[in-house]
């Protein structure tokens, strides 16, 4: 053994076998926080700080081993003797609690196995797909069950349960339903739960069989015969109930219980009477007749009479509340759109010069199609002036009268309600709903307006009112708890001799007063134009202060004065001014000299009650604005709904980030007064 060189007391260096110094030597390499083991000059284990290699000089990890690891039995993970990998000879078992999870062996005879749940220790196999959560896996096969779900489904209810489609491709693809001896194999088909058709193999009669609400709806036999509402079909088609046809029903033969008809003929006569274009009925003799009254050309059907007792009538018997009887016109259409017609009833009728004119129609017609948000309407149209003319629409929301369609309504009209209190009454029992709005939309400067016309006389002769007579009258009613009262008024009444060229009027709104029950003029506004008031008068009031000082290199809060231009660090006499009504503070317009602006500035407004000293310095509220340039006007808005009361101190803060230099300061107050 020997050192290559020593410093000092201390000993440093590597470590060689004595008698291997040709060629390669074996020694032990000590590095800066490594050590080597190095036989024949090559680095076969290296331990550093952190990790350790075996083979390599430079590992990656904790234990990096360049090359094979040799395991006679088992791999543990430390401090947990029952979690680990188990070798045995052509055979791995991953354990985990000691359960066989994972199984892959090698076996002398195939097929070679991966067993999962070898132990039966009731493992789950779990696929996750993106996104899965802990009960939501792509795949899972529940071992307790011996289920497999797929696609979400954590909890299989059957031996296989698919939340999805499932889709099988190639030639002769199919799928394989094989029941066991005299077994029902078949499919069930469900809504949100509720089982809605059932088709199954009945081994009690070999025949395929389609079932709603355990009822049997089609039966199909091994040689083909179908039964509709039977299982015992005796024909290639057996229908028990009605059939109906949109086009053709062709046969050899048509035939009953065999008591009746046994096939279609003329009666036993020498066959239908008629032309072509029209349909045959039995009259009662030998032969099926024809009439004149009853007609089919190819487009239209056609009855006729010459009685006034009606043309066409359906009866039904329904005890029940079922709308019976129904007629229906129905377009059936492949690509249905907006404003397709859906069918029409005409009135018909000639005129003077002997031609036919459709007076009147009704149609039918789509105004939205689609699926979710449908729309209908019903039009109608009539001859105005010569000329058909749509004069009302019934959409889903309204009802419009159009092209100069008048409403004229014989008696009292009542909206939201049914028992109309008078001429026109609208009522609603929600907010808003029992408002009336008249609008106008139009390229000029007229207005809306509601006109309230007074005449004596008649509507058909009127004549002039008098002096005294009620123009019009607007009147609020409000129920006592006994019935609907007047609480309110607002009028115009005429205030002297009326003719064409003087209206002289007066304006008059009356209000009830505490403790009565009738309403007492409030305010006249007279034919002079002279308003009286019977009470006070309330209201608001604006004004403007102005202020300025200056403070051109110091910061910080200052209170304005309202007296002289000296700054002021703290509440004083000099800053404060007297409410004379109780009122807030609106707005504040602050412009500064300040090259550069103040920069960010809070304003405040100060309060304090009468009888204090000063104004408090603790604001009311505070606004702040960024005043980035000189000489610019910057507005600082506030939004309490009141400051202060009557007779109160208020005063004003200023509080920049910059200095102030040269400020002018208004401020704009509002004060309730009476």
């Amino acid at each position: 053994m020997s050192y290559k060189y020593s410093s000092g007391s201390i000993r440093k260096g590597d470590i060689y076998f004595e008698d291997d110094r040709e060629g390669e030597p074996t020694f032990i390499d000590f590095g800066q926080d490594t050590i080597s083991l190095r036989p024949s000059g090559s680095a076969m284990l290296n331990v550093s700080a952190s990790r350790v290699g075996i083979g390599t000089v430079s590992p990656d990890y904790t234990l990096d081993v360049a090359g094979d690891i040799g395991v006679d039995q088992n791999i543990y993970h430390n401090g947990d003797a029952d979690t680990l990998i188990q070798f045995t000879d052509d055979k791995i078992v991953l354990k985990a609690g000691n359960r066989a999870l994972v199984t892959a062996e090698v076996k002398d005879s195939q097929p070679h196995e991966v067993t999962i749940n070898d132990g039966s220790n009731n493992v789950d196999f779990v696929v996750k797909g993106n996104g899965s959560g802990e009960g939501n896996p792509g795949m899972k096969f529940d071992a307790s069950t011996n289920r497999l779900g797929i696609n979400g489904v954590g909890t299989p209810d059957e031996v296989l349960h698919v939340d999805g489609n499932i889709k099988a491709v190639g030639n002769d693809v199919r799928i394989k339903i094989d029941g066991d001896t005299d077994s029902h194999p078949g499919l069930e088909l469900y809504e949100n739960g509720t089982r809605k058709w059932i088709v199954f193999n009945d081994y009690t009669n070999d025949n395929l069989t389609f079932k709603t609400n355990s009822n049997v709806r089609m039966s199909i036999k091994q040689d083909g015969a179908v039964g509709i509402g039977t299982e015992t079909p005796d024909h290639t088609l057996s229908v028990v109930g009605d059939i109906s046809a949109s086009v053709h029903i062709s046969a050899s033969s048509f035939y009953g219980d065999g008591s009746n008809l046994t096939g279609i003929s003329g009666g036993g006569g020498s066959g239908p009477a008629g032309s072509n274009t029209e349909i045959q009925f039995n009259d009662g003799g030998a032969n099926f007749g024809a009439s004149s009254n009853l007609t089919y050309d190819g487009t239209n059907l056609k009855v006729a009479t010459t009685s006034g007792n009606p043309v066409f009538s359906l009866e039904a018997t329904e005890d029940g509340a079922t709308a019976n009887p129904v007629f229906t016109l129905k377009r059936n259409s492949a690509s249905p759109a907006d404003a397709d017609y859906l069918g029409q009833l005409k009135f018909l009728g000639e005129n003077d010069a002997d031609q036919e004119v459709t007076y009147a129609k009704i149609t039918g017609k789509i105004s939205d199609a689609s699926d979710g948000t449908e729309d209908g309407i019903l039009e109608f149209a009539n001859i105005k002036a010569g000329s058909q003319t749509v004069t009302a629409r019934l959409r889903s929301d309204s009802l419009q009268l159009l092209n100069s369609t008048g409403l004229t309504v014989d008696g009292d009209v009542g909206i939201g309600t049914t028992s109309p209190l008078t001429t026109l009454h609208v009522h609603a029992d929600s907010i808003n709903d029992g408002a009336v709005t008249i609008s106008q939309a139009d390229n000029s400067g007229d207005a809306s307006q509601l006109d309230l016309s007074k005449a004596r006389g008649s509507g058909a002769s009127p004549t002039a009112v008098q002096n005294s007579d009620f123009i019009g009258q607007v009147r609020m009613l409000g129920y006592d708890g006994d019935s609907y009262d007047n609480f309110a008024d607002i009028y115009v009444q005429a205030a002297g001799t009326i003719s064409t060229t003087s209206h002289p009027s007066k304006l008059i709104i009356r209000t009830t007063q505490a403790s009565a029950t009738s309403p007492t003029t409030a305010v006249t506004i007279d034919e002079n134009q002279d308003m009286t008031v019977a009470g006070a008068v309330l209201g608001k009031m604006r004004h403007m202060t102005h202020h300025r000082y200056n403070d051109g290199s110091g910061t910080g809060k200052e209170y304005i004065p309202w007296a002289g231009t000296s700054e002021q660090n703290s509440p004083s006499w000099i800053t404060q001014g007297v409410a004379p009504y109780a009122g807030k503070l609106l707005k504040v317009l602050l412009r500064s000299s300040k090259t550069g602006g103040m920069g960010s500035t809070v304003v405040g407004i100060h309060t304090n009650v009468d009888g204090n000293t000063v104004i408090n310095s603790t604001p009311e509220e505070t606004e702040t604005v960024n005043m980035t340039t000189a000489n610019t006007t910057y507005t600082f808005d506030f939004s309490s709904s009141t400051h202060f009361g009557p007779g109160d101190v208020i005063g004003v803060s200023i509080d920049p980030t910059n200095a102030h230099g040269n400020v002018n300061v208004t401020c704009v107050w509002e004060y309730d007064i009476t």
